[in-house]
């Protein structure tokens, strides 16, 4: 079910309308981009406001795409560990059928 939401980043308030099961989600993104910003603006005072959203859009791109980068190993990792379980298995069987 769908529902109506207000999330302010920063002095800009947005009314969404999201999904119920999904609201956590928006919730925290809008928690991650106002602490980001906020820790730019506080370690950067003399920059510019359009220079902290850049820098705060950037990060946030820069975690999302590292994010899927780990993501896409995990079939691939899954994968390896497949292949490795089944060269036990032989090696284990192989020693098994080796006359001493």
């Amino acid at each position: 079910m769908k529902r109506r939401i207000n999330l302010h980043i920063k002095s800009i308030s947005l009314t969404l309308s999201v999904d119920d099961k999904e609201e956590h989600l928006y919730r925290q993104a809008q928690r991650m981009v106002n602490d980001s910003f906020d820790d730019f603006a506080t370690n950067h005072h003399s920059k510019s406001i359009e220079e902290i959203w850049s820098h705060t859009a950037f990060r946030l791109a820069l975690n999302y795409c590292q994010l899927l980068e780990h993501a896409d190993l995990n079939p691939v990792l899954e994968k390896i560990d497949d292949i490795n379980q089944q060269i036990t298995d032989l090696l284990t069987e192989d020693q098994e059928h080796t006359p001493d």
